[in-house]
Order: C-alpha cells, then sequence, then structure tokens
C-alpha cells in the first residue's frame, strides 16, 4: 500500500493532467495538483481538494466530500476512476499525463 501511495503522489507531483470528466462526450479540461492538496489548475466546485486514501486518489468537492477515486494504473502515471457507487461523479472517468 505505501509503494501504491507514493507512486500516486510521485505521478501527481510530477505531471500535469488531461482529466476526462465526461467519457461519453470526451470533454476534458486540464488538471495540475498542488503539494498542499489543492487543486490548482481546473479547479472547480467538484474538483477541489485531494488526498491520497487506502491507496486511492480521492477528489474532495468544495462540500468536503469525496466526490470521485481513481486507482493508479500499471504504467504508474494514468489514474483510472473506480466506479465506487457511493460516488456522485459520472463513472469512467481518468487522468491521463499530457506534455506541457
Amino acid at each position: 500500500m505505501r509503494d501504491t501511495e507514493a507512486a500516486i503522489l510521485a505521478a501527481l507531483r510530477s505531471n500535469r493532467y488531461r482529466f476526462v470528466y465526461n467519457p461519453l462526450t470526451n470533454k476534458s479540461k486540464l488538471v495540475r495538483f498542488r503539494e498542499n492538496g489543492e487543486i490548482g489548475e481546473g479547479r472547480n466546485g467538484n474538483e477541489y481538494s485531494w488526498r491520497i486514501s487506502n491507496s486511492r486518489l480521492e477528489i474532495i468537492n468544495d462540500k468536503n466530500q469525496v466526490y470521485s477515486r481513481f486507482f493508479l494504473l500499471p504504467d504508474k502515471v494514468t489514474l483510472h476512476h473506480t466506479n465506487d457507487p457511493d460516488l456522485p461523479s459520472l463513472k469512467g472517468q481518468y487522468f491521463e499525463p499530457t506534455n506541457g
């Protein structure tokens, strides 16, 4: 678990991401994760801050609720939605690293 959490943290620190928030329409935005747990670029009421819990990246909304949850793929940089039923976000979302 510690290795996975360290890998998630390393990925977030070193990448700018294209966040596909609506996979049905391919709607996306650019996102950067700040060291302090805030979302920088791409921040809104749904994607407000972040934390790592139980080897998952959790995206927290502006009401301090878990809005979405992601697991790290074997490539160590791409993150996919867990599709857990308790989450209000769209299923199938993902973060992929982008250049720039």
